[in-house]
């Protein structure tokens, strides 16, 4: 998107200004394609900044929670696109950080709620031949335990199947005047083995009748939550269960 507007000589001064495009807020019933990661999180970046409660189905742990340099490292792959990119992934996932610890901290109606699927939990904890990348994953994991000790008001849970989609549905508070949000959102499974072909990364919408089909949706996830892993202090064993089997395996 830089390089297509001639945008080239953005520098890291300019990321400020990026970042503040999150706060504009835009309304639509209609289903608007988001193409390429800066638009899909600048936009969830925004509904992230609403009040209310979250509900994300991933593959993966929330990138809201990913440690310092992480993202940098990760899409290393990606820096030759635009002098910038290295800077703005992690201004992004630095501001997303920001905004996830200030909700939880605001009210107890501020709610983050994760599902994720057991396997795809595993595969992103244990199978990795990154000795650099093993580490920031253990460190993803460790910032998710100590999340779950502080606010009673975010929700990991496992649930027994892999879903058949992603998506990021925004909930807001009855006292809001903003409308719910929903995320579809299309990364691959693989999304960290080098760069992505195509532009397309997922859809937004507010309009209620499709959204009504995510909050279905939550309702059919919420029955394949596993029941050993529902009570906080359990699950936190098994998370740290899972970084003591990383480490053994490096």
């Amino acid at each position: 998107l830089l390089n297509f507007f001639d945008r080239t000589p953005l520098s890291s001064a300019d990321i400020t200004t990026i970042l503040e495009m999150s706060n504009l807020k835009m309304k639509s019933t209609a289903l608007l394609p988001l193409k390429n990661g800066f638009p899909l999180e600048l936009a969830i970046l925004s509904a992230e900044r609403l009040d209310g409660h979250l509900s994300v189905l991933y593959p993966e742990p929330t990138f809201c929670l990913y440690p310092k340099g992480f993202r940098q490292y990760s899409e290393r792959m990606n820096v030759a696109r635009h002098a910038l990119y290295n800077d703005l992934v992690e201004a992004i996932n630095s501001e997303r950080n920001r905004v996830f610890y200030e909700n939880l901290e605001k009210s107890d109606e501020n709610s983050y709620t994760q599902y994720i699927c057991k396997n795809c939990l595993e595969d992103y904890v244990l199978k990795c031949d990154d000795p650099k990348e093993k580490k920031y994953r253990n460190e993803h994991i460790e910032m998710i335990i100590s999340a779950l000790r502080k606010y009673k008001n975010f929700q990991f849970y496992i649930i027994n199947h892999c879903p058949t989609m992603s998506f990021t549905l925004k909930q807001t508070s009855v006292a809001s005047k903003d409308t719910d949000k929903l995320f579809i959102v299309f990364w691959p499974r693989h999304l960290k083995r080098g760069r992505r072909s195509g532009r397309l990364s997922g859809f937004t919408t507010d309009n209620d009748v499709v959204i009504q089909n995510y909050r279905d949706e939550i309702d059919v996830l919420s029955s394949t939550k596993m029941e050993e892993y529902q009570n906080k202090n359990d699950l936190i064993v098994y998370l740290e269960g899972l970084i003591s089997d990383q480490k053994k395996g490096q």
